[in-house]
Formats: structure tokens, sequence, C-alpha cells
């Protein structure tokens, strides 16, 4: 961060958050190392502004393919429909405007990390909102029609996420959904070892991050 950073990042998070980010990015330049906040939500929808302007659903591989053409940025996914993963999208008219991905399986989220949780939860993940429509509560949409559907067709499960420690946005975002914070996780690798941790609130919710023997996710 330069000093105009600093001042905004100051301004907006606070002092204590940000001296814990400068801490993280030093850290973060000598060994790779992160830390995750973990959150479960009850199955009841919550309630909100609906996107109106919008339709929700779930959609195919094919549907999801042609909608991520427009997107900028690596948004293939066809590992996720392989293995039976729903997502949910938005649209504006004929154009898929935002997207999260639902699955039931422990999922590798790097070259070598698995992200674990027990069968009893479903782990929302991958969520992404075209930055125009964006402050619309369109992945509150997508979560809520996750929802309705998995009622309807007596599916009902806790929905399980993450985000990094620091990324403050993605917190606050995360509160919309009434998402309980259960606790930490965090890796740490050095000289050809990978560490990790679990808080005691992961433990008891059954989540962790583990080596993988699968290989990485590939579109």
């Amino acid at each position: 961060m330069d000093s105009a950073q600093l001042f905004r990042h100051t301004s907006r998070h606070g002092f204590y958050r940000t001296t814990l980010a400068y801490s993280y990015t030093a850290l973060r330049r000598l060994v790779d190392v992160e830390f995750m906040r973990v959150y479960v939500a009850e199955e009841s929808p919550t309630t909100g502004p609906e996107a109106a302007d919008y339709v929700t659903r779930c959609v195919t591989d094919t549907e999801y393919g042609a909608g991520a053409k427009a997107f900028q940025g690596e948004h293939q996914r066809k590992w996720a429909f392989d293995r039976g993963d729903r997502c949910f999208a938005n649209f504006d008219g004929d154009q898929m405007v935002g997207y999260t991905f639902y699955g039931l399986h422990s999922t590798v989220v790097s070259d070598d990390l698995e992200f674990r949780f027990p069968e009893k939860l479903i782990y929302a993940y991958a969520s992404f909102t075209q930055p125009a429509h964006r402050g619309r509560r369109l992945a509150l949409a997508r979560a809520n029609m996750r929802k309705f559907v998995d009622q309807e067709a007596g599916n009902e499960r806790r929905v399980v996420w993450y985000v990094v420690a620091d990324d403050y946005a993605a917190r606050a975002a995360g509160r919309l959904f009434g998402g309980v914070l259960v606790g930490y996780l965090g890796y740490a690798k050095f000289r050809g070892r990978t560490l990790f941790f679990a808080s005691p609130g992961c433990k008891r919710a059954g989540v962790s991050l583990a080596l993988s023997f699968s290989p990485p996710n590939v579109n």
C-alpha cells in the first residue's frame, strides 16, 4: 500500500484492521500463508430487498459456458458441472450477470489444498457478480433461490463458506446471508512442509484444510 491507499484503508476499516492488513502483506512476502474465516448459515432464506429486475435460476453447463464468455478473467468451471455441483445465476434479460456454485464434495481450492466439510453441509464458492451490477443484492438472490429449490425438494442443508481473513469487503457482504462465524482455518508452507491450523469451532463443525491427493480442478 502507498500512503494514499493507507489513508483510505485506515479511514474505511480503522487502525487495527489496517495494521493487520499490513502485517499479512509483510508475512506473505516471507512465507506462503493464509488465514480464513469460516461461516455457516441456517437454511431459512435471508430476508431483504429482492433483485426484482433480474431472473435468478439454476443453469446448465451449456448456459453457464455461454454466459461466462462475456466476463473478463477466468470463469471456466467444467470440472464443477462434471462432478455434479450446481450453479445459480442471475440474468439481466438474456445476459448472465452473476453466479454462485454449490457443491456437496470436498473441493480442491489451490494446487494442493483441499477444503473439507461434513455431508450435512453444502459448500458455496466461486461467487461472482459483474461489476456494473454489484450492490443490487444479486448474490443474496442466488443464495435464496438455491434454498427455495432445495426446500421444495426436501434436501435442506446449512451452507458453509469461507473468506480470507483480511478481505473486509467479502466479510461485510457475507453478513447479508445471516452467516455465523464458526472459526478460523489457516495454513503455512515452509521448506517443503505444510502446517495447518483449525480453531476449536471449526473442529467441532468438522471443517478443515488438508493436503489434496487429487489432481487440481481443471477446466
